[in-house]
């Protein structure tokens, strides 16, 4: 195990018993709890660089965690609350957000569309996760965005459309990747009386059905749509209402409910959820899917029962060499899938350049309300492999893309300088621009690049935070020859060779941060950080501004990209 220092954020031992829904749960050696998206990144590298396990817990409403101690990482999203209306009806919202929140400032805001979502256990990154739905609504109808990290530790943002493939179904549960934010879209209005009244008839709904009533995930399992009857109704059928093994037992009020009497295992309740599948496929002809996702150690054959091997990895030890893996994120036998992979004729995965290694939302600095420009989003593309990169330092290496739609380009960048394309202009930050800044991971070193849609552009190299490298008082476009600028329809950007931004890589990683600034006090991040000063001087209160200015040059805080090899 690791003799690096671990994040006072990665707790040990902790009690996953004490950290879900179910009250069942082993000892997890590593808790992350994540404070920010950045954290995230680091808690997925840390089991990484230890080889153990990973796994994701949001609030554990649908998890069954394992009687058996977890000997990994255990990522809990409960800390990244961060929300905030970005325009009156785009919603951001961190992944630890509770469905109700979400609920409830739709219903202070008069928007409609998360009614349904009042009451419904759980936290919204692992509601998108899987396509909850429920009383009518899913959660793919006002989803815009989500934001991702993978298992390499890099951002990715998907559309919904991308996203969501049907029934309780989505790309992400097979991907590994971790939700850590969402951008809700609520583009209609409605009374808050009637919110409100809807709101109450799905919490007055569970109540009558006693959801709350015992420790349990809901419906144990899905519903199978080409049965055409509800799993509840199959169960009801077969008369399983009030069946327990061990502490486990089928709630008397729902038969699709499992729940914890008291003194129930992980493996009573997959024990009862096995007899229930295996009935309702010999007598009603039903194949269904568990909806409650078990995690951690569990005995194979009761894992076979359930339908869960087919995406869980073997392991043995001294004691007993019938037991699986399941429900993980990553385990250390796997191979990392990066976006686009294809398969060699010796079936070993490539990587397939060129490749997204970051994309994030830009969020407002100051997070004013309605301030936010969803309509902007920055990209980095690596576009060969690090080491063909190394052997042709001159050719371009890495994409920086500002993907903006060429008809909204004059609205949303609207201060230009009278100057023609492609021109290097000093002060060029006093117009509307895109900026990347690079940082060599453990120096203060970093170089500044500014851009706008019309291609103009400035470069500058520093060597602490503010202060330019000899030379760089007075900006000069000879400090960064062959620099390669472009524009389309869809983006305009940079393309970095291998020999601008070697000095700025260690460890096949650089650290980067995106920024916007478009005139009129309008500062936006990618990935975005809460400024201590702001925390210090308090966020926008009735249109008034914090008592700070905004502040790109943090070099501590920006991203780390890990750069992909074949």
């Amino acid at each position: 195990m690791t003799t690096q220092t671990i994040p006072s954020w990665i707790l040990e031992n902790v009690s996953l018993a004490k950290k879900t829904y179910y009250r069942i749960g082993g000892t997890a050696r590593y808790f992350a709890v994540p404070q920010t998206i950045a954290d995230v990144r680091e808690a997925i590298l840390f089991a990484r660089e230890n080889a153990v396990p990973l796994a994701f817990l949001g609030a554990g409403s649908n998890s069954l965690f394992s009687d058996e101690d977890f000997d990994g990482v255990i990522l809990s999203f409960e800390a990244l609350r961060c929300n905030h209306w970005e325009t009156e009806s785009v919603l951001y919202a961190e992944a630890g957000i509770e469905n109700t929140t979400i609920a409830e400032l739709c219903h202070k805001a008069s928007r409609k569309g998360a009614a349904w979502m009042f009451r419904l256990p759980g936290q919204v990154g692992a509601t998108v996760r899987m396509n909850a739905r429920c009383y009518g609504g899913e959660v793919s109808q006002i989803v815009h965005e989500i934001v991702t990290v993978d298992l390499n530790g890099n951002l990715h943002i998907h559309c919904a459309k991308d996203v969501f493939l049907g029934y309780k179904d989505t790309s992400l549960m097979t991907s590994s990747e971790a939700v850590v934010a969402v951008r809700f879209l609520f583009p209609e209005t409605e009374e808050k009386n009637t919110i409100a009244s809807a709101m109450n008839n799905c919490e007055n709904d569970r109540n009558a059905k006693h959801h709350f009533d015992a420790p349990s995930c809901g419906s144990t399992f899905k519903n199978n749509y080409e049965i055409g009857i509800p799993s509840g109704r199959i169960f009801d059928e077969l008369g399983f209402r009030g069946t327990s093994v061990g502490g486990a037992k089928v709630s008397v009020h729902h038969a699709n409910f499992i729940q914890n009497t008291g003194s129930a295992t992980a493996n009573d309740v997959l024990s009862l959820a096995a007899i229930m599948k295996q009935a309702a496929l010999e007598k009603k002809h039903a194949d269904l899917s568990l909806e409650v996702e078990p995690i951690g150690l569990f005995n194979s054959e009761l894992c076979q029962k359930c339908g869960l091997a087919e995406n869980s990895f073997s392991h043995s030890n001294t004691i007993s060499s019938n037991t699986l893996w399941t429900g993980l994120a990553w385990h250390p036998s796997q191979k990392i899938k990066t976006v686009q992979t294809i398969q060699t004729t010796q079936e070993m995965q490539t990587t397939v350049f060129p490749i997204e290694v970051f994309a994030a939302p830009f969020l407002e600095y100051f997070q004013k309300p309605g301030a936010g420009e969803h309509r902007v989003t920055p990209r980095i593309v690596q576009l060969v492999s690090l080491s063909y990169a190394a052997q042709n330092p001159n050719e371009p290496f890495l994409r920086w893309e500002t993907r903006v739609d060429n008809s909204l380009r004059s609205t949303i960048f609207p201060h230009m300088p009278q100057a023609k394309s492609g021109e290097f202009l000093n002060e060029l930050w006093n117009y509307s621009v895109s900026e990347i800044f690079f940082e060599h991971p453990h120096l203060t070193e970093y170089d500044e690049y500014e851009m706008t849609p019309e291609q103009h552009w400035i470069a500058i190299a520093h060597e602490g935070r503010r202060i330019r490298k000899p030379g760089h008082n007075k900006p000069s476009a000879t400090f960064f020859p062959n620099t390669q600028m472009w524009s389309n329809k869809n983006a305009f950007g940079m393309d970095f060779s291998y020999a601008q931004i070697q000095h700025l890589i260690q460890n096949n990683s650089i650290r980067v941060l995106c920024a916007l600034s478009l005139g009129q006090q309008r500062y936006y991040l990618s990935p975005h950080w809460k400024d201590n000063r702001v925390e210090a001087n308090s966020v926008w209160q009735d249109n008034i501004p914090p008592a700070v200015n905004a502040d790109f040059h943090q070099p501590q805080r920006l991203w780390r990209i890990s750069l992909l090899d074949v």
